[in-house]
């Protein structure tokens, strides 16, 4: 056989308990019949399996393996595939290794059999950020080569040489990428013919593929949904009762996930369609004051997946997914949010019956908040205090059942209601849970990382942080929702300033542009800025926080306390600057932002409240200054530290207030000057009043102003100000004419906007009115109140 041109592939589906899967490659080169089979195994369960396969040039199947199963990330699957030990061991005919070193890096190339007309990228995760280019490379076109780090063999990238040089940038995270290329794939089984086989050909590069695939998800996703009239609103939330509302939003979230669950049975749909639906963009437009069943999808389900044993999994997962029960996640209590480990209600577990004895001991100890809980959950995942043997272990989450599955009446025990009105997501169903006494089985405490055995021993988790991994999976979304909300608000905020006209900039001319103004240009574009920067640090985000979870499955718990600082951080941080930035665009908006059917008033109280849910702001910019303290003691004494807080190594060798630069390079210099010059004012403060007698714990509170605030940069000369304010006006100036552009990149269509301000129409004025037609008051020339309580108001002589 001739040299074999390798495309590794991953493929991921979800196989219920009992059904099989079947993909056949009814002849290969030499003749041999190859077929896989793969049966799920254990009843009510969906397994994630990933199939690794290579296919030669004309996308017959050479090798298929069935990766492994269940919880894993893409990454883990393919380096515990058969597949991957082939490749790694050389197998499959491939030609011998050379080395050369890059920058610090040293990259091994594994050249294979040339090819024309295709291309491939497949990693798996990447430890360090990578500028790589292909002509840089000892390398030809149409080879196709194989890169390592040698420090870390189990990571590597497969590239094809086209026609021209190529850059590539590896960046931390390019976990996902084979799944990103197979989504875009047709996968289809083959008929039973001699010579079928799948249909796999692929033509493009990854960026085509990642950008193409989510394009065309969005673009299917709001014709199959925005177009189904049972989806539309026939009156306008606002005018409902809050009553109203919640039956509404229940009414489309069972339609709207029902026809998301069947596409997924035909094959039309698949997890990028869940996160449509739960995103701040598609969902939103569906369900615009809130999702009832959020927490089901983003707490319920990823707690048990990442918290239950594969048991508990296959007893749950299946049931869960197929929404054949509907959870919550009930952690916050009236008494306690952000200090979880300061939480009430108890679980005590009795080893005479094998139970938990779930108890809600004070009114503080009701569960207060949790999304779905007033009426729709008939599940939720507890979080408790654990009691086993006389002693208190902390906290560990529960399984608990609330309602009956038929009647949905309240389970013995369950003290259970909706709280009231909000400022915002007033359809989301938050509510408050008590319990008296619930007993619970033994097996509904999640026990992935710590257990209780029958007998009552409690056996610790590897790491206390572990029990942490959903609220930090939400505080990862949370900051990818903000930067979508964002980008409405300032899609709409732009447009309108390019609609709207006002007052005269020179006597006699013609009214111009709001957006003409340099005022509303500093209160739009530096928000369009921090549109795309937050963007970028969700996707960043995201990428480390899989990277970070597949290390986590290998028993790699390095980098967690990174992970829990950056998350605390960048959602503080981006929820905070997201609220402050859509309350500019609605006031930049005039009265008009201040309209319901602006859709800003909405979105500002969708994101404000992300201030407070799953981690008060301060006080996870507390916990991420915990960190930086660490990292700077740490900084001190030489130890090497991680990339994201590298720059404190040079702070603590030379002097912080360097001579200012005027560049990018020099603005991001600046910003890790100010953040290294109030970490060291801190950590010393903190230092002296420890030395001066004051308890850790007492010096940490006094210091905590410090430690939640900027400091200014004190390299900048009173010029080096005056050229950075030019600079500004420069930039405002260049951004204007293309202003309107750059919003209308971001491809939101109007349904998902919802404003009547932003339309992409610009028929401002004329929505408005059609808006304003809307109102019952409108539906009659005289209301009733006129005839009993005005006229004879009118008529009494006051």
């Amino acid at each position: 056989m001739a040299k074999n041109h390798i495309i590794p592939i991953l493929l991921q589906h979800s196989v219920e308990g009992g059904t099989s899967t079947t993909l056949r490659n009814e002849v290969n080169d030499d003749n041999e019949v190859l077929a896989i089979r793969s049966t799920a195994a254990l009843a009510r369960r969906i397994y994630f399996k990933n199939i690794t396969a290579t296919v030669d040039s004309d996308n017959w199947f050479l090798y298929v393996d069935l990766g492994s199963f269940g919880k894993g990330s893409n990454a883990t699957m393919f380096k515990k595939s058969s597949l991957w030990e082939t490749l790694s061991n050389n197998e499959l005919n491939i030609i011998q290794i050379l080395s050369l070193p890059h920058n610090e890096e040293v990259i091994t190339l594994m050249p294979l059999q040339s090819f024309a007309n295709e291309y491939l990228l497949c990693s798996s995760s990447f430890a360090t950020d990578l500028q790589l280019s292909i002509s840089q490379l000892p390398v030809s076109i149409g080879e196709t080569h194989r890169l390592i780090f040698r420090d870390r063999p189990n990571l590597s990238l497969w590239i094809f040489v086209r026609d021209r040089p190529m850059a590539f940038n590896l960046r931390s995270s390019s976990i996902a990428s084979i799944a990103i290329i197979a989504r875009e794939w047709k996968i289809t089984p083959s008929s039973p013919k001699r010579g079928s086989n799948l249909n796999l050909h692929v033509l493009g590069s990854l960026a085509q593929h990642e950008t193409g695939a989510l394009a065309n998800y969005a673009i299917k996703a709001e014709k199959l949904f925005l177009s189904d009239p049972e989806l539309m609103d026939d009156v306008p939330a606002e005018y409902l009762s809050h009553k109203e509302k919640y039956e509404l939003s229940i009414k489309k979230s069972c339609k709207l996930f029902k026809k998301v669950s069947q596409l997924r049975d035909e094959g039309g749909g698949d997890m990028e369609m869940f996160k449509q639906m739960l995103s701040g963009m598609l969902g939103s437009a569906i369900l615009k004051d809130g999702n009832p069943f959020a927490l089901h999808y983003v707490m319920f389900v990823p707690t048990i997946m990442g918290q239950g044993t594969l048991e508990q999994q296959a007893l749950w997962m299946g049931r869960a997914w197929n929404c054949e029960i509907i959870g919550t996640y009930a952690q916050t209590e009236l008494g306690h949010g952000t200090f979880i480990r300061g939480l009430e209600t108890t679980a005590h577990y009795n080893p005479k019956t094998r139970e938990f004895i779930i108890n809600s001991p004070t009114l503080t100890s009701y569960k207060w908040w949790p999304g779905g809980l007033g009426q729709t959950a008939n599940y939720a995942i507890v979080v408790a205090q654990l009691y086993t043997n006389g002693a208190c272990q902390g906290i560990h989450p529960f399984i608990v059942q609330l309602r009956d599955e038929d009647t949905h009446k309240p389970m013995q025990g369950i003290k259970i209601g909706e709280i009231g009105t909000k400022l915002g997501m007033n359809a989301t169903n938050n509510g408050y849970l008590g319990f008296d006494k619930v007993r619970i089985p033994r097996e509904n405490m999640l026990m992935k990382n710590a257990q209780v055995l029958e007998d009552g021993t409690y056996v610790k988790s590897p790491s206390d942080k572990l029990t942490y991994g959903t609220m930090m999976f939400v505080r990862v979304v949370i900051v990818q929702d903000v930067a979508s909300y964002l980008s409405k608000a300032v899609t709409i905020a732009v447009r309108y300033s390019a609609v709207r006209r006002q007052s005269e900039l020179k006597p006699g001319e013609p009214e111009p542009q709001i957006m003409d103004y340099r005022t509303q240009q500093y209160k739009l574009f530096p928000n369009i800025a921090s549109c795309l920067a937050m963007r970028f640090a969700a996707m960043w985000l995201w990428n480390l926080y899989n990277n970070i979870t597949s290390e986590l499955e290998e028993g790699d718990m390095e980098r967690l306390p990174e992970l829990h600082a950056l998350a605390c951080c960048l959602k503080s941080v981006c929820s905070a600057d997201g609220a402050k930035a859509i309350e500019t665009c609605r006031l930049a908006c005039g009265g008009h932002g201040y309209m319901t059917c602006s859709n800003l008033p909405a979105t500002y109280g969708l994101v404000t409240a992300a201030c407070t849910y799953e981690g008060e702001n301060t006080v996870l910019l507390l916990q991420t200054a915990r960190y930086l303290m660490k990292a700077w003691h740490q900084a001190t004494s030489g130890i090497k530290l991680t990339p994201t807080v590298a720059y404190l190594q040079s702070a603590v060798t030379s002097d912080i207030s360097r001579h200012w630069e005027h560049s990018l390079q020099g603005i991001v210099r600046a910003h890790q000057d100010v953040a290294a010059g109030k970490i060291k004012l801190a950590a010393t403060n903190m230092d002296r009043r420890i030395r001066g007698g004051i308890s850790p714990e007492d010096a940490w509170n006094n210091t905590s102003i410090e430690l939640t605030q900027c400091a200014e940069f004190s390299g900048a000369s009173r010029d080096d100000i005056n050229n950075l304010q030019a600079w500004l006006e420069t930039l405002l100036a260049q951004i204007r004419p293309n202003a309107v552009s750059i919003v209308d990149s971001f491809d939101i269509c109007d349904e998902v906007l919802s404003s009547a301000l932003g339309a992409r129409d610009g028929r401002v004025y004329e929505r408005l009115f059609e808006e304003a037609a809307k109102s019952p008051l409108n539906k009659e020339p005289v209301n009733k109140s006129f005839h009993k309580y005005l006229k004879p108001f009118l008529k009494s002589n006051l």
